[in-house]
């Protein structure tokens, strides 16, 4: 990168945060797009590639790390930062692995995360409040239906949603949170990739483990209605299965 190109970036970089900061816009999230190859959703994959989408507060760091082990079969992992499924590389063509969590337990985890450390992109609007985070914040509302069907930091219609739930229904495997040691180790086996310490790993740690009050509950349904029933459809067709 070029003098001009750096200078650019601060500057950007210092916008971003200031504008953040005292008008809770959204530009230092947009900053990490372009500059860190945050959010992609446009990128060609080839049929052994394997891709993890990642979005916020799913077990993302810890499924990171276990990447990094080899594997026998010499697996291959796309490089991306909580990326989306491609517009232009669809499952089931293309082989996708995620982690899913109850939504609300996801978003109010990712809300007293961006409220309690400072350098996040949304921490000046968790630290205003949920309502705040909410309305400005693409991550908290329906991020599931964004994320599997590619279409990122847009409203969710009715055709976004049934193409989330399509496309999940054909990812290579799809864990829980909530059982992610079992989970990792099926995938483990799958993938043929030794590991004898598997743990959950946490950058960001709270202080203090609260659960969201019945107002706040309220609140963030209200916001991500189809994701909630993205996640109900996901855990009613495992439970049949395994009836």
């Amino acid at each position: 990168m070029n003098l001009k190109n750096k200078l650019k970036k601060e500057i950007f970089r210092l916008f971003s945060k200031i504008s953040d900061k005292l008008f809770y816009t959204s530009y230092f999230n947009n900053f990490q797009k372009y500059y860190a190859n945050y959010y992609q959703n446009d990128y060609k994959l080839s049929k052994d590639i394997f891709v993890h989408i990642h979005v916020p507060r799913t077990c993302g760091t810890s499924f990171s790390e276990i990447l990094k082990l080899p594997s026998k079969k010499n697996i291959k992992f796309f490089k991306g930062v909580h990326t989306a499924v491609s517009l232009i590389s669809p499952p089931p063509e293309f082989n996708y692995i995620t982690f899913i969590r109850e939504p609300i337990e996801r978003i109010y985890s990712y809300y007293l995360m961006q409220k309690e450390y400072k350098k996040l992109a949304y921490h000046h609007h968790a630290k205003k409040g949920l309502d705040c985070l909410l309305e400005k914040c693409w991550l908290v509302r329906n991020a599931y239906c964004q994320y599997f069907s590619g279409y990122l930091q847009q409203d969710v219609s009715s055709e976004i949603f049934n193409l989330a739930k399509k496309n999940l229904e054909n990812f290579f495997f799809v864990g829980e949170y909530e059982n992610f040691e079992n989970d990792i180790k099926k995938l483990m086996l799958v993938l043929d990739i030794e590991c004898n310490n598997i743990q959950h790993i946490n950058n960001y740690k709270r202080k203090l483990k609260t659960v969201p009050n019945t107002d706040e509950i309220r609140k963030i349904k209200f916001y991500n209605y189809l994701d909630v029933k993205l996640y109900d459809n996901f855990k009613n067709k495992k439970n049949s299965v395994i009836l």
